[in-house]
Protein backbone atom coordinates (compact mmCIF):
# COMPACT_ATOMS: atom_id res chain seq x y z
CA UNK A 1 0.00 0.00 0.00
CA UNK A 2 1.23 3.46 -0.82
CA UNK A 3 -0.07 6.42 1.11
CA UNK A 4 0.68 10.07 1.74
CA UNK A 5 3.70 10.69 3.97
CA UNK A 6 4.19 13.38 6.59
CA UNK A 7 5.87 15.34 3.78
CA UNK A 8 2.46 15.46 2.05
CA UNK A 9 3.61 13.28 -0.84
CA UNK A 10 3.58 9.60 -1.82
CA UNK A 11 7.28 9.90 -2.77
CA UNK A 12 10.09 8.81 -0.46
CA UNK A 13 11.54 11.64 1.60
CA UNK A 14 14.85 10.74 3.17
CA UNK A 15 15.54 11.77 6.76
CA UNK A 16 17.94 14.66 7.32
CA UNK A 17 19.05 14.25 10.92
CA UNK A 18 22.03 15.99 12.47
CA UNK A 19 25.32 14.06 12.42
CA UNK A 20 25.75 11.13 14.78
CA UNK A 21 24.16 7.75 15.30
CA UNK A 22 20.40 7.46 14.73
CA UNK A 23 18.03 4.57 15.20
CA UNK A 24 14.92 4.01 13.12
CA UNK A 25 12.09 1.61 13.88
CA UNK A 26 9.83 0.26 11.17
CA UNK A 27 6.66 -1.78 11.48
CA UNK A 28 5.74 -4.17 8.69
CA UNK A 29 2.31 -5.76 8.54
CA UNK A 30 1.61 -8.99 6.65
CA UNK A 31 -2.12 -9.28 6.01
CA UNK A 32 -3.97 -12.24 4.54
CA UNK A 33 -6.63 -10.06 2.93
CA UNK A 34 -6.75 -6.99 0.68
CA UNK A 35 -7.81 -3.76 2.39
CA UNK A 36 -8.80 -1.88 -0.82
CA UNK A 37 -8.05 1.54 0.65
CA UNK A 38 -7.45 4.66 -1.46
CA UNK A 39 -3.99 6.26 -1.56
CA UNK A 40 -5.44 9.17 0.44
CA UNK A 41 -5.75 6.84 3.47
CA UNK A 42 -3.90 8.19 6.51
CA UNK A 43 -2.27 6.26 9.36
CA UNK A 44 -5.31 6.45 11.66
CA UNK A 45 -7.62 5.12 8.93
CA UNK A 46 -5.20 2.29 8.18
CA UNK A 47 -4.94 1.37 11.87
CA UNK A 48 -8.73 1.35 12.15
CA UNK A 49 -9.30 -0.77 9.03
CA UNK A 50 -6.81 -3.47 10.01
CA UNK A 51 -8.70 -4.03 13.28
CA UNK A 52 -11.68 -5.22 11.22
CA UNK A 53 -9.88 -8.13 9.57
Amino acid sequence: MESTTSFGSTDYGDPCPPSGARYYHFTLYALDSVLNLPSSTNKDQLESSKKNI
